[in-house]
């Protein structure tokens, strides 16, 4: 058992190695993206506390509203299905995004009415169901997760004991500015999966269309008294992609769609 448990350790610390070397590598060509305090983005915090980071695609500068929170880490929640749904597609799990893989067993009540059919991998990341991914979560594994988060280099990449959970208990934590890090790798098809399933996910996250620009996004909100509010994407515009991510503290009272509403008002003070 001693063994066996060294084993995985010395496996994970290796893993870890060639996530921060791949990384290394990946960065070659250029300095590490500097992070510069923005005025106009502060400005959409007036009456807020929370965090926005933007970042224009293979620039080396990343925009922020907050230096400090842009750097602490909180549960992805919900923004975690876009690791997710990469893993699933690049392990097999479900075939492609259309593909039903989540039965809905006619008498559960879930948490929102959406969820109560069956569906696929691109309706269940766009009806954000937590019980669908529990599913995928469980086809996975822990062992499989784990290893998958690590050469993401996915936040704290932790998962803890309980595959179906970490993401929204606390276990995994992610910082606005690695969401970014996340992103602008997906993006460049750098993630270490295939380019296929990196492109798969990237199109599920289009979100709107308008005469500015295309959005594309995942909305996330941790469990508990004192909820995180997540959105995090990226906006494509003419010949030009910028990547965002944002975090916010809520509670029972706030409008979920306020996420998004905060993301277009810092998209418009700085004039993108």
């Amino acid at each position: 058992m001693f063994k066996r448990f060294l084993f995985l350790v010395i496996k994970m610390r290796l893993l870890r190695f060639v996530a921060v070397l791949a990384t290394m590598l990946i960065c070659f060509h250029g300095n590490a993206a500097e992070v510069k305090y923005s005025k106009n983005l502060a400005g959409v915090f007036d009456d807020y506390s929370g965090v926005m980071a933007i970042k224009e695609l293979n620039t080396d500068s990343i925009l922020v509203s907050d230096k400090i929170r842009a750097a602490k880490r909180f549960p992805p929640a919900s923004t975690f299905k876009i690791a997710h749904s990469l893993i699933a597609l690049d392990q097999g799990i479900v075939k492609n995004i259309d593909e039903i893989f989540f039965r809905y067993d006619g008498h559960s009540q879930y948490f929102l009415k959406s969820w109560q059919k069956d569906m696929g991998l691109k309706e269940a990341v766009q009806t954000s169901n937590v019980e669908a991914f529990k599913v995928i979560a469980v086809k996975i594994g822990n062992e499989r997760m784990q290893r998958s988060l690590t050469l993401f280099d996915y936040g704290n990449y932790r998962i803890g004991s309980d595959v179906t959970s970490f993401w929204l208990d606390g276990t995994l934590q992610i910082s606005a500015l690695e969401q970014i890090n996340f992103l602008e790798k997906l993006l460049n098809g750098q993630l270490p999966c295939s380019k296929a399933a990196q492109k798969e996910v990237e199109n599920i996250l289009k979100l709107e269309a308008n005469d500015k620009y295309v959005l594309y996004g995942k909305t996330g909100l941790s469990s508990g008294p004192n909820q995180i509010g997540w959105f995090v994407g990226f906006i494509r515009k003419e010949s030009q992609t910028y990547i965002f991510a944002l975090n916010i503290d809520m509670n029972e009272n706030t409008p979920y769609a306020l996420r998004i509403d905060l993301v277009k008002k810092g998209i418009d003070k700085l004039d993108l």
